[in-house]
């Protein structure tokens, strides 16, 4: 029988009570204990089970295509009791020996789940082998047994752990890039960072989060996280999205206030002036009206409100400067009907904007002159007038001429 895997993680786990785990890192505070689901005892099923194995061609079949060979229960468990053995000493053991013994407990997880895979058993070792790895420090190592271990359970009873622990290490990558960023181009001699691109691979597994469980704790946390980490990067485009995602797909989530305020940010970085597409100035402009709609109380405090004034007064600005540069284009054309529908829609809608006094001043100036430019070169145009459209070839029903 397998010992209970609760006596197993007694030395401290993370912690993750919903979106507080944003706010918390594992190295700062140190560990602390939380209990994983008991795992599924070996039964007299299981035996009967393996005997029937052994004796179902169809299952002997599967094994040799799959190249998974038949399953060894009995050696299985030995080599998880023999894992579970070095996680206690490993736990009770300090500095290096400590280090050493989780990577031999990991091993022998490893080792366990190969050799009965499809099972409870497997799930359980590769969980305790991620978990091994994690208190190694390995964390990409960790990563990798987590990987494992969702690929062939998707379901896995051990998910939200899953979740909380890939979280953890996404933030401690980030931290430590943004702390001392990677000079050489690969990392030889940290074991717990990635050999390659620390930030990258942060948001990486950040990202894997959401796909990971997107209905999960830690979902909005780390589509959030992930948020930020591009707009600090500047990627104004791909923060806008995950924060679009987030307002979204996370209508209830602690971070819709911050989601909306950040995507306003990024919408108005990635405006490019009057000559460019509007969209995303018409976007950033529901957004404020949605925050004064639904964040009455974050907008009590004077810095939000502020924030959000003076992205509403800029975005006024930059609609009333559109439709200026419209009413100014028609009117270099002496399209003149054309440059006074603009200025006043100018003057209606955004009528405490400096743009507002101009139009006034413009209505004024061209007022008496033609809507439409006179006919350039008319003579020339009664030499060549306009072309009849041509006739059909075939005139009445079609129908009839197929007979």
């Amino acid at each position: 029988m397998r010992m209970n895997i609760y006596t197993l993680l007694a030395i401290g786990l993370i912690a993750v009570p919903g979106c507080q785990s944003f706010q918390n890192t594992p190295w700062s505070d140190g560990l602390v204990a939380q209990e994983l689901p008991p795992p599924t005892e070996a039964t007299d099923a299981d035996q009967i089970a393996e005997i029937e194995d052994k004796r179902n061609p169809a299952v002997a079949l599967t094994d040799y295509v799959t190249g998974k060979g038949p399953a060894n229960r009995p050696k299985a468990r030995e080599l998880y009791r023999e894992g579970e053995a070095l996680f206690e000493q490993a736990a009770a053991a300090e500095g290096k020996p400590r280090m050493k013994q989780f990577r031999q407990a990991a091993a022998s997880f490893i080792k366990a789940s190969k050799e009965w895979k499809d099972s409870a058993l497997e799930e359980d070792a590769l969980m305790m082998a991620g978990e091994s790895y994690f208190f190694a420090d390995d964390f990409p190592e960790a990563d990798k047994m987590y990987g494992e271990l969702l690929e062939s359970h998707p379901r896995s009873r051990h998910i939200d752990r899953v979740v909380a622990r890939r979280f953890e290490i996404a933030k401690y990558w980030l931290a430590v890039d943004k702390q001392s960023p990677q000079i050489l181009p690969v990392n030889l001699t940290d074991h717990r960072l990635p050999a390659l691109d620390v930030d990258g691979s942060g948001i990486k597994l950040l990202d894997q989060i959401r796909y990971d469980a997107p209905t999960g704790k830690l979902a909005d946390d780390a589509t959030m996280a992930a948020g930020l980490e591009y707009f600090e990067r500047q990627k104004w485009t791909t923060a806008d999205g995950f924060f679009s995602d987030l307002r979204e797909s996370f209508p209830d989530s602690d971070h819709q206030f911050n989601a909306h305020l950040f995507g306003l940010k990024c919408k108005l970085k990635i405006y490019q002036g009057p000559k460019y597409s509007g969209t995303v100035l018409n976007e950033a402009d529901d957004l404020v009206k949605r925050m004064q709609r639904h964040f009455a109380t974050e907008l009590q405090k004077p810095e939000n409100r502020e924030l959000v004034s003076k992205a509403a007064a800029e975005i006024d600005h930059l609609l009333a400067e559109r439709l200026y540069s419209r009413a100014q284009f028609r009117e270099l054309r002496s399209e003149h009907g054309a440059a006074k529908f603009y200025y006043r829609q100018l003057i209606q809608d955004h009528p405490k904007t400096s743009y507002a006094d101009t139009a006034r001043e413009r209505l004024t100036a061209i007022e008496g002159k033609p809507d439409t430019p006179p006919q350039r070169l008319a003579w020339l145009h009664k030499m060549f007038p306009d072309s009849e459209p041509a006739k059909p070839i075939m005139v009445g029903n079609p129908s009839n001429m197929l007979r």
